[in-house]
């Protein structure tokens, strides 16, 4: 009966180890499995004794309160990992990529061992650097930042729309767009009275001549662009495309297209 006893004691002292439910990280849990595993394959001298040493294995972590499925998962990657085809090791430096990837809070370690993988699978000459991005931020909630009033946006391309006859005008300007609206106006924008000197305006001639109305608000702006050249190829652009009736020119700079 002692013996028997001694037998016992023995058995459970041979298979005391690691506790899962113990207050150790995960990893550190998993990775002691995938230690028990390499030791058992490197010092196993056949398929048999290795199939012997796992079978204990299973034993000893299942009595150590470790998850089935976790013990079979871990042990079937181990063995897949050892037959698996093993991919060429290239022998010029990776190019370093830099890629955006959603920030999905606890989820993105996850996404980025899955990408990683990936990569490494079918692009193994690139050398990915995963930063995630959350698209929500403060401006994407809340507008912070007042809306400039169009007729205070400088470097626009606007269209006139007379509201007498719907005759319609094409220009570009690097002033602020209620400046250009005050010389079509022949106005000086500072005292709203008419200037000495105003320059020549199509818009103006128009309203004039046929008594129509020449309001502010008839001006919209059709694009915004910093560069003087840009905005004369834009302007182009509007003027083939509306056809406008109180344009002089049909084209502020030459187009290359029929």
């Amino acid at each position: 009966m002692a013996s028997q006893h001694q037998y016992i004691e023995n058995q459970l002292t041979s298979l005391l180890g690691l506790n899962f439910l113990s207050s150790t990280s995960y990893t550190f849990k998993h990775t002691t499995i995938i230690g028990y595993l390499h030791r058992a394959y490197n010092i196993c001298s056949s398929w048999w004794c290795f199939h012997l040493e796992l079978t204990y294995l299973k034993e000893f972590f299942t009595f150590n309160f470790f998850p089935t499925h976790l013990i079979d998962t871990t042990i079937h990657e181990f063995i897949y990992n050892i037959y698996r085809p093993q991919l060429p090791t290239p022998t010029v430096p990776k190019l370093l990529m830099h890629l955006k990837t959603p920030y999905l809070g606890s989820l993105t370690p996850s996404l980025n061992k899955e990408l990683h993988l990936l990569f490494q699978r079918f692009f193994p000459q690139i050398n990915p650097r995963l930063i995630g991005i959350n698209s929500f931020s403060i401006g994407s909630l809340l507008s912070y930042k007042d809306v400039l009033p169009d007729l205070l946006r400088p470097s626009v391309v606007y269209k006139f729309t007379c509201a007498g006859c719907n005759s319609c005008y094409v220009g570009q300007t690097r002033l602020q767009l209620q400046l250009r609206v005050h010389k079509h106006r022949g106005t000086s924008f500072r005292t709203n009275l008419p200037s000495s000197a105003p320059e020549h305006s199509s818009i103006r001639e128009h309203t004039q001549t046929y008594n129509h109305p020449f309001r502010f608000s008839d001006f919209t702006i059709l694009k915004s662009a910093p560069s003087e050249s840009d905005r004369k190829i834009l302007e182009s652009l509007y003027i083939k495309k509306l056809q406008p009736q109180l344009n002089v020119t049909l084209s502020s700079i030459p187009l290359l297209i029929s």
